[in-house]
């Protein structure tokens, strides 16, 4: 059974502009990608763009997510989280447990 959970949420109203852009960060707890038999775990960047028809009344909506007739286009773009490099040079006090970059589940 797939389970989707949302890690950022941000919408943007834009007008008449060419482009646009965003940032994305991966939590520093989030997990990287993987697959195995049982599971598997996926990240995805979903966009939903709308448009606005030709011709609306602005003065009778408050917001513009409001207006009425919008055509809808959703893109899903899948994308893979690595972890992160081994640094040798960051040194580690005698209590602290370096963390392994090993997988942490069973190879098939």
């Amino acid at each position: 059974m797939a389970q989707d959970q949302i890690q950022s949420d941000h919408h943007e109203v834009v007008a008449d502009l060419v482009q646009t852009s965003f940032l994305f960060s991966v939590p520093m707890d989030g997990p990287m990608s993987f697959s195995t038999r049982h599971v598997s775990v996926q990240w995805v960047l979903r966009f939903e763009f709308f448009t606005t028809p030709k011709n609306v009344d602005w003065t009778r909506f408050e917001h513009p997510l409001l207006i009425e007739g919008r055509d809808k286009c959703e893109w899903v773009l899948p994308i893979t989280v690595h972890a992160p490099p081994f640094t040798a040079t960051v040194s580690h006090s005698r209590t602290e447990k370096m963390a392994s970059l090993e997988p942490l589940w069973d190879r098939p």
